[in-house]
């Protein structure tokens, strides 16, 4: 398993993204929301990105089967068990398997392959219909709210093996400057291979920032339209303070928006249904006290359940609205090692981090 190279080498490749932006190709008569579904598009790039480093500690394959067909895609480890990908890698839902398999390098190792037991997709996303001739990119793949919502998260009983790195989940949107730029990673049909060749599921990478100012509608923009096949449900990673990997979003496919932009599915707008997937049984109004093992700040319920989420070690949590000397518009965050019991108080939120093993269903999915 790759650990990634030294800081420096990190920093020699952010230096990359520093280059003149591309000039805007004329697009024509196109509308804003004219979009494609992935792979639709002549036009695609196909060119090969560069070694990805330390992306295979949190970046996985995703191979869905079913109705005597098979979708190839990308995934990120966002839970000790659980991985996110898109809902429209889904091809015949009720019916299909989904195989999970982890990087070694640039390489998927097969030996590693898990087949997740549950599949959750946002209420209203309806992949089926997306599947039917004749729909675009939103249609069939927007919530009940008529946010854009093309993610699906998958639950592994054997939870993801030793070495590898959950990627944290954002609390804030990144907008669109420049210090946010970031890495669009996935395992595509790059340089015109067929998915079956031998070695053709290398991960690949290139740098880009997001392009629209906000993520009000579910999804977010980035520059670079260089994706292809298999690279759906891939993510668009920056790193944090501590060299962390952090995912902003899972690849859907291109949008036309006077040139044509990778889209994805914001994991900070989707964050709440992402960690209810996770196991989050929320107890607004309960503190629970005590087995506190670490506390930082959170501006919301929701971010504390997330650093819960993706901590093993984390069962519950409470989130304290106000806090001796805290920061304006932050509370505090406490992680706890057990659940112990709630009491109640109405200014704190609690809950407790449970896969239990049921979900609502509808249309073949879990449902969150």
């Amino acid at each position: 398993m790759a650990v990634g190279p030294a800081r420096e080498v990190l920093m020699s490749r952010m230096s990359v993204v520093l280059f003149t932006g591309a000039v805007l190709a004329a697009v024509g008569c196109v509308e804003p929301d004219d979009e494609l579904a992935l792979g639709e598009d002549e036009g695609e790039l196909k060119h090969a990105y560069d070694d990805p480093g330390v992306f295979d500690r949190s970046t996985v394959l995703v191979q869905v089967v079913g109705g005597g067909k098979r979708n190839t895609c990308t995934g990120t480890i966002i839970g000790p068990r659980h991985v996110l990908t898109a809902a429209h890698c889904s091809i015949a839902p009720g019916a299909e398997t989904y195989d999970v398999t982890f990087y070694v390098g640039a390489s998927p190792a097969m030996a590693t392959t898990q087949r997740a037991s549950r599949a959750y997709v946002p209420w209203g996303v309806d992949p089926v219909a997306h599947a039917s001739a004749g729909l675009n990119q939103d249609q069939g793949l927007r919530d009940t709210a008529d946010k854009f919502a093309d993610l699906m998260v998958l639950y592994l009983p054997a939870g993801i093996p030793a070495g590898y790195q959950v990627a944290r989940l954002p609390a804030t949107y990144l907008g669109n400057g420049d210090s946010a730029y970031g890495y669009m990673v996935g395992n595509g049909d790059h340089d015109g291979v067929a998915p079956t060749t031998p070695g053709a599921r290398v991960l690949r990478y290139l740098s880009s920032k997001p392009y629209s100012s906000n993520n009000a509608d579910g999804h977010m923009l980035v520059d670079s339209s260089d994706v292809d096949g298999g690279d759906s449900g891939g993510p668009f990673y920056t790193f944090d303070a501590d060299w962390r990997l952090v995912v902003h979003g899972a690849l859907s496919g291109v949008r036309f928006e006077w040139a044509a932009h990778a889209k994805y599915a914001s994991t900070q707008f989707h964050l709440k249904r992402i960690v209810a997937a996770i196991g989050n049984v929320e107890l607004r109004g309960y503190d629970l006290p005590g087995n506190d093992y670490a506390a930082d700040w959170a501006g919301s319920p929701t971010e504390c359940a997330a650093r819960c989420a993706q901590d093993a070690r984390c069962k519950a949590y409470t989130h304290v609205p106000y806090y001796a000397g805290q920061l304006d518009g932050f509370g505090a965050c406490w992680l706890k090692s057990a659940t112990g019991t709630a009491m109640g108080n109405g200014g704190m939120v609690s809950g407790v981090i449970a896969p239990t093993g049921w979900c609502p269903t509808s249309g073949g999915f879990c449902r969150i």
